[in-house]
């Protein structure tokens, strides 16, 4: 379509290409193609067990080597909690206009009842609340959740209390910096970086300023954290249910974010050689701390091993003066990164070769820690088949996979494992220069979703995911770590799970 001039300057003022805007129009028509899934991958095929001995091997190595690199944490921030309290915003509702014993009596025979109000003292924001003598539950739901209370409805999970430790709470935001500066030792410069909204930095650099201080002391460290925005030219065009670009009541445009997948952008601007990428709600209190750090440092000492290796055999491809030098390095990509070459390289020349097998090496390499699938919601390890011809290894969301097709189905169904997001990336070439990240993108892992804005009906375009299509291109190794890394909370009801009790 041709855009008006109105348009055109308004694209342009947000800081967008009017060429990708119109690109985003098109894909609605289009639509994305499903991921060509060839088989889940499994432990032995595409997933790494590592013995306890080896695990303890590799940590060993993070830190020996540890030094020689820049490292940073990267932990995505922005996300409201409005849905970790979906339920309890949904019976404040119910409860409105009803006296305290109507109240009382509505819940008595409720989960929620059990779940929260029952255990109400156990949460580690209860102290928090100042409950004054026998409040009804809606008083209760609006001292958690109002902005007369702790306003919890309108912050991100970030500043959320997950943990209580006798006098005092930890925010998640807090257990990430703990964990950080355990992660990477005394007597080092501990690097993170979160992505928030523009509206609640103050409120995460109000908690900074508090606590780093003395965190600083107790851990022997220097802590350096940075925050950065998700970019406006990553959000994406809406349209109508007639794929027509949707405006609003002033006429204009209407963008809306693209989706996690608009933080590689975010990541690409770091300067690190090394990151740890995690979820901002997935952390434990410190009873587990030790657990979560040695896999943690298994995943970084795997990739110190293998980003070693993979420059090791790029300057074995350089060198190569036959067939027979090149068997190694197509045995480690096979092997070690599960790629499978492309149908068409034994029919290359021998220098095609080479420039192939190197550019399958020079890439970025990322670390991603597996858990057993019991239930939890996430994106799983599969084997798929890209536009080139080869195979390689992805992390692939349900949603991405055509469930009609009876046989892709049933390759999801035998799915054994999920990506919690644990996972450590190496962003840099041998000789120090960045790789531009984006260049390794997919562009087809996109997807289309249907929304709602103040009645309306609207389609809006999800860029390819952080961990899935945006790092398509990288070489990918899988491992798998235990269950008990992985306390995410995805409801306020999870904060008195075992798993978060001190």
């Amino acid at each position: 379509m041709h855009f008006q001039e109105k348009d055109l300057k308004f694209i342009k003022e947000r800081g967008s290409d009017p060429s990708i805007v119109e690109h985003q129009l098109n894909r609605f028509n289009s639509g994305f193609p499903f991921s060509k899934v060839i088989e889940p991958a499994t432990v032995s095929n595409g997933i790494m067990a590592l013995r306890e001995e080896e695990k303890k091997e590799m940590a060993d190595l993070f830190d020996s080597d540890k030094g020689d690199f820049q490292i940073c944490r990267f932990i995505p921030a922005s996300g409201a909690a409005t849905r970790m309290f979906k339920e309890l915003f949904a019976l404040r509702d119910e409860l409105k206009g009803k006296s305290r014993q109507k109240q009382l009596e509505y819940i008595r025979n409720t989960t929620i009842n059990e779940k929260f109000f029952n255990v109400l003292a156990q949460y580690p924001f209860c102290q928090e609340m100042n409950i004054e003598g026998e409040e009804s539950p809606d008083k209760i739901i609006d001292l958690l959740l109002g902005d007369k209370g702790l306003n919890y409805g309108s912050l991100p999970k970030g500043l959320i209390s997950f943990h209580n430790y006798g006098e005092i709470s930890r925010t998640a935001f807090e257990e990430h910096l703990h964990e950080s500066a355990r992660i990477i030792g005394e007597n080092s410069v501990v690097r993170i970086h979160f992505t928030v909204s523009e509206e609640h930095l103050g409120g995460f650099k109000s908690v900074e300023k508090s606590v780093v201080p003395a965190l600083e002391n107790a851990y022997n460290v220097s802590f350096e954290i940075s925050y950065s925005f998700q970019k406006k030219s990553t959000d994406t065009i809406a349209v109508d249910m007639n794929n027509e670009p949707f405006r609003d009541q002033e006429g204009n445009l209407v963008f809306r974010p693209g989706g996690h997948g608009a933080l590689i952008e975010n990541l690409n601007d770091l300067e690190s050689d090394i990151v740890f990428i995690n979820n901002i709600d997935n952390v434990s209190p410190d009873a587990n701390s030790s657990n979560r750090k040695l896999h943690k440092k298994m995943l970084g000492g795997l990739l110190i091993k293998l980003r070693q290796e993979a420059e090791s055999l790029m300057e074995e491809v350089s060198l190569a003066t036959n067939e027979d030098s090149l068997a190694e390095v197509k045995k480690w990509l096979q092997d070690i990164a599960n790629f499978q070459l492309n149908s068409g390289f034994e029919a290359m020349d021998f220098s095609r070769k080479k420039a192939y097998l190197h550019a399958m090496l020079d890439r970025p390499l990322r670390i991603c820690g597996m858990v057993k699938n019991e239930g939890e919601p996430g994106g799983g390890p599969f084997f798929t088949l890209n536009t080139q011809g080869e195979v390689a290894l992805q992390i692939v969301e349900k949603s991405q996979i055509d469930i009609e097709d009876q046989e892709q189905a049933s390759l999801l169904s035998r799915s054994t494992h999920f990506n919690p997001v644990d996972i450590v990336c190496s962003l840099k070439r041998v000789n120090g220069k960045k790789y531009h990240l984006p260049d390794f993108i997919d562009p087809e892992t996109g997807f289309i979703s249907n929304k709602s804005v103040k009645g309306q009906d609207l389609k809006a375009l999800e860029l390819p995911g952080l961990w899935n299509g945006s790092m398509a291109g990288w070489l990918s190794v899988f491992v798998e770590i235990p269950s008990s890394t992985f306390t995410p909370v995805k409801t306020v009801f999870d904060l008195v799970k075992p798993a978060h009790r001190i």
